[in-house]
């Protein structure tokens, strides 16, 4: 799946360095909720495939928050329900 998400953001235009960032958020984050609707123990790869678009979405509403602690805690805490 990562190398999908890459290979689509630099047929794209991104450089090596903004694909390797942008896909590397992308691919935890979908597989972070992934992990809220099946359970972090049932999660299959091609889980993470349905959740790509919607986290996509909301990387491009948030684009002005700093990735490395805004944007994950955030989307993080609107997936999953208290454990």
């Amino acid at each position: 799946v990562l190398s999908g998400i890459l290979g689509a953001l630099l047929a794209q235009g991104l450089s090596r360095q903004e694909a390797c960032r942008l896909g590397t958020i992308l691919h935890a984050l979908s597989g972070e909720k992934a992990a809220c609707v099946k359970t972090a123990y049932s999660v299959r790869s091609t889980d993470l495939i349905e959740h790509i678009p919607d986290i996509f979405k909301r990387l491009l509403e948030l684009r002005g928050a700093t990735f490395h602690t805004y944007l994950p805690q955030r989307l993080k805490n609107s997936s999953c329900p208290p454990q």
